[in-house]
């Protein structure tokens, strides 16, 4: 599936999908359910304001945590929107950054791994586009077993559910959550870049993004 470029992935909210999950059956249960009762013809209207305004830039920055910024170039490479025909639970904007280009600091200060674990005030160092290191020596660990290609910035993105409203370590839902961003490492041939990777790992978080002499948070 990694090398189809558009495809509709949907998760009916039952108590056997909950399994995949570290939620409560009946909290899984109320927070898919949220996330799907919305108004998508909103939603995708405000997905694509936020599209046009984000294409007005070939870069951005992400401004978090205490003076942590990072530097992403997008230069002609096309933001898409998932409304309601792509991941659903749906809910975002997002683009292939240029792989090598990333560069700086990013903090989280409360990061979820899925299937690794929960972490709190990680900062990681990106250069060239690599996360090359962190200040947790747990959430380092999990560095070190990757491939130098899973640890490549290949994808920005900004939640724009408005009923996802909070973190709680599932992916699907929290890289949905409208007032979040998440980046992702590994592989991005699906959406426009060309990064090649056995993995694709979402890390979401709360911050600024200047775009354009604009800003959103």
């Amino acid at each position: 599936m990694i090398e189809i470029e558009r495809f509709a992935q949907i998760r009916i909210p039952t108590r056997e999908n909950a399994k995949e999950t570290d939620l409560e059956v009946e909290d899984y249960m109320n927070r898919m359910i949220s996330a799907y009762d919305i108004d998508y013809l909103e939603l995708k209207h405000s997905c694509e304001i936020m599209k046009n305004q984000l294409e007005k830039s070939n870069s951005l920055v992400l401004h978090t945590g205490d003076g942590c910024k990072l530097h992403l170039k997008l230069n002609d490479r096309e933001w898409y929107i998932d409304a309601g025909d792509g991941d659903i639970p749906c809910g975002e904007v997002y683009i292939a950054p240029i792989e090598n280009e990333t560069q700086g600091k990013i903090f989280f200060e409360e990061l979820f791994i899925e299937d690794i674990g929960k972490f709190s005030n990680v900062i990681f160092e990106i250069k060239n586009g690599q996360i090359i290191d962190s200040n947790n020596k747990e959430v380092n660990v999990f560095l070190d077993s990757l491939m130098e290609n899973e640890k490549i910035v290949c994808e920005f993105g900004i939640g724009m559910n408005p009923n996802i409203h909070s973190l709680c370590g599932y992916t699907v839902l929290d890289e949905k959550m409208k007032g979040t961003f998440h980046i992702a490492i590994g592989a991005n041939t699906m959406f426009g870049g060309k990064n090649n990777a056995p993995n694709h790992i979402d890390l979401v978080g709360v911050g600024k993004i200047e775009y354009a002499k604009q800003s959103y948070q």
